[in-house]
């Protein structure tokens, strides 16, 4: 069954799968470019947005959730070795048949599921970096919404997930 988005262009839903943010931090209005991204590429398994403050963005969060966030992915990345940017972004889209594969097991850590994302989609490519088949895309708009607080607890629950995560995949 085929649905208008938001461009008016029609998608059929069942060939994508993914998911945004419930406060819509990124607007849905940049759904249209990660679909165009990945509709592009046929051999991309997925897309995910990536907040990057530059000239002509509008990219608005607090300047210590920014920095706390940018140690979090560097630690994980270097210890998970994953070349991603921006893991937390919480807009996504993958291939249908890819997504039913990800999404079958249940996840080490519900607060840093997206690094799990990469790590189990990379145990369905031959390619270890991901390239070719997975996609970065700079968002044109995002925007911290509500009073979220990260504690310090937080960190340490996510560095504890952070080592389940690692041991089960390393």
């Amino acid at each position: 069954m085929a649905r208008p988005a938001l461009s008016g262009r029609v998608y059929c839903t069942s060939d994508l799968v993914g998911f945004w943010d419930a406060d819509l931090s990124a607007p849905l209005s940049e759904v249209d470019q990660l679909v165009n991204v990945l509709m592009s590429n046929p051999d991309l398994l997925c897309v995910a947005g990536i907040r990057v403050v530059r000239l002509g963005a509008r990219i608005e969060r607090s300047f210590i959730r920014h920095v706390l966030s940018r140690v979090f992915v560097t630690v994980a990345s270097s210890l998970l070795k994953l070349h991603a940017y921006d893991t937390q972004c919480g807009a996504k889209l993958f291939r249908r048949d890819v997504a039913r594969s990800l999404f079958t097991d249940d996840f080490v850590s519900p607060w840093i599921f997206d690094i799990e994302l990469y790590l189990r989609l990379r145990t369905l490519t031959p390619d270890a970096e991901l390239t070719g088949h997975a996609c970065e895309h700079v968002l044109n708009e995002w925007k911290a919404v509500g009073h979220s607080r990260l504690r310090l607890r937080d960190f340490a629950k996510g560095s504890v997930d952070l080592y389940r995560v690692y041991r089960r995949y390393r």
